[in-house]
């Protein structure tokens, strides 16, 4: 039982570890949101759809 537990135990932490861990700081986030932003803008001007655009009529 215990040689189970701890089997289970190393694999999971051999799971985490092997994680890609993305720090979530404010500049980071803030890229990110500027990147999403720009590729709807981009998407909505291919769709011809007025996305945060105002005075289009």
């Amino acid at each position: 039982m215990f040689r189970a537990i701890f089997v289970f135990g190393f694999i999971s932490l051999m799971l985490v570890s092997g994680q890609d861990i993305v720090p979530d700081d404010p500049e980071k986030q803030q890229e990110m949101h500027a990147f999403f932003k720009s590729i709807r803008v981009q998407c909505a001007d291919e769709n011809l759809i007025p996305y945060g655009k105002r005075g289009i009529q």
